[in-house]
């Protein structure tokens, strides 16, 4: 509902009390109300003759994370909890707003809540974020950044992704895997195999990153449990969407599952929005929003909850940078975190798309690797360390898996020509070559034989109308290929042309 709307709902005392204090700066009329407190420049001067208390109401409805509205004891809680004032009628601090045009208030499921129009609200805080994210900026410093890949969330699930192609998973009774055989995953991208705290016995007891990473794969349906084992299931629901709608799925697959971690950034997000290209100082962060956080958690504060979501899950994400600042931690918005928040378009040149082939057959392939590519070099090559710089390397083992996915050795020497930073070394080029020339040349036939115990009688079966077209060919004069799909067919053909074969099928060896 925008603030035009609102103004001509009130009864006739309300907008006599709005127009009353807004007599002084020259209003008259609701219009002229709407217009003017929609203009920064003028609400900037109205917001000059608020006192704090009322300040600190306006902005707690303004960032309340549900834009239907701040439930009314929840604010009149934290209010009488800043001012120290607890036998003061807050509502009378609200008041202040609501005849000023600035606040109203509605029924909603049962409960009174505040609220400020949806319009009037992006003005207010598009005011107080510029206003509040100064004190946190650290603008051009010596910033110790966190190593990490862009987005290492998504990189991780297309390498679990990969790893299960090759490697599927044991799922024990208790429905976890392995704990062996997640280790060899766990070590490659570099997360420590340590059980986290679990805050219910719902929660799978594997590492922060890697929980994040499976729950996705598996609420995605990108992989499933197949009679004890791990399996791809459809992972071309990721591989085929673009990149940017990628992110954008990681991202409400993270909504959907942290919603008390959303609402904290849905808190701090218009601030962030004004600090681009600034780190901030994310105590400092904490301090400013922590009277504006309407609904704590009870178990932890807000400085706690928002180190948990920073380090565990936005820089995981890649909407944040972390670093460290003289004993401080700081962060700061990424350009994909603009994209994702809806305060900008996705980068186009995040991903990189050169490997660097050595002749020693080790691939070095960035971390921000494009996916696809990372998805396609996984199928060719062996990981041999996941870091900044990932390690690959090129044996003829990892060449006939990717023969046997379906790739041909020029499929194979056209993708590293394409993406190799420099030319292909010449013993690299010869080896691949020679490998993909090898595969095939040998392959297994599954046989089914009908035995005779002459050769008059092969004869005999090979001539008949009925029985002959059975015959797909001869191993040997009294040994025939047939077709195993038609067994049951030509054993009932045998019966009726008076041959009376033995029941069942023996192994070679039993002959």
């Amino acid at each position: 509902m925008n603030l035009a709307h609102c103004l001509e709902n009130l009864n006739q005392e309300e907008i006599r009390q709005v127009l009353e204090q807004l007599r002084s700066y020259g209003i008259s009329s609701l219009p002229e109300a709407s217009r003017a407190l929609l203009s920064p420049a003028f609400l900037a001067r109205l917001l000059v003759d608020v006192n704090s208390e009322e300040l600190a109401a306006l902005k707690m409805i303004s960032f309340s994370p549900n834009e239907q509205g701040a439930i009314v004891e929840q604010v009149h809680q934290k209010l009488n909890s800043l001012t120290h004032k607890w036998r003061r009628n807050s509502a009378q601090v609200v008041m202040g707003l609501r005849r000023r045009g600035l606040v109203f208030a509605a029924r909603l499921n049962y409960r009174e809540v505040y609220f400020v129009p949806i319009d009037l609200r992006q003005v207010l805080v598009d005011h107080f974020s510029a206003e509040m994210a100064l004190p946190l900026l650290r603008g051009d410093v010596e910033v110790q950044e966190v190593p990490g890949a862009p987005l290492p969330m998504l990189r991780n699930v297309y390498l679990f992704l990969s790893y299960v192609r090759k490697n599927p998973l044991e799922i024990a009774q208790s429905g976890l895997i392995y704990r062996r055989q997640l280790k060899r995953f766990l070590d490659l991208i570099g997360v420590a195999d340590e059980e986290p705290p679990l805050k219910n016995r719902f929660e799978e007891p594997y590492p922060e990153p890697f929980r994040l990473v499976y729950a996705y794969c598996l609420e995605r349906g990108q992989v499933a449990n197949r009679e004890g084992r791990l399996e791809l299931q459809r992972p071309e629901t990721l591989l085929q969407a673009p990149l940017e709608d990628q992110c954008h799925d990681l991202f409400r697959f993270w909504q959907e599952r942290f919603p008390d971690r959303h609402r904290d950034l849905r808190l701090i997000a218009p601030v962030l929005s004004h600090t681009t290209d600034h780190w901030l100082d994310l105590e400092t962060l904490a301090q400013t929003f922590e009277p504006l956080n309407i609904a704590p958690s009870p178990r932890d504060s807000f400085l706690l909850r928002l180190r948990s979501m920073f380090f565990n899950h936005l820089a995981y994400l890649g909407i944040v940078r972390l670093g460290h600042l003289g004993g401080k931690e700081v962060c700061r918005l990424t350009n994909v975190g603009r994209c994702l928040l809806g305060l900008g378009d996705c980068p186009d040149s995040l991903f990189a798309t050169d490997l660097y082939l050595q002749p020693n057959f080790e691939i070095l392939a960035p971390s921000n690797l494009r996916p696809d590519l990372l998805w396609q070099l996984e199928k060719m090559a062996d990981p041999e360390k996941l870091d900044q710089m990932m390690t690959y390397r090129l044996t003829r083992d990892s060449i006939y898996q990717a023969l046997a996915s379906g790739l041909t050795g020029e499929e194979i020497l056209g993708f590293f020509q394409t993406h190799a930073r420099t030319s292909l070394p010449q013993n690299v080029e010869y080896s691949i070559r020679q490998w993909s020339q090898a595969y095939g040349r040998l392959h297994f036939l599954q046989a089914f034989l009908l035995h005779c115990d002459s050769e008059n009688l092969a004869a005999e079966i090979k001539a008949s109308r009925r029985l002959g077209p059975f015959i797909l060919g001869e191993l040997t004069p009294v040994d025939l290929a047939i077709d195993g799909e038609r067994y049951q067919e030509m054993m009932q053909v045998l019966r009726e042309e008076g041959y009376l074969p033995r029941p069942g099928i023996m192994n070679l060896g039993d002959r």
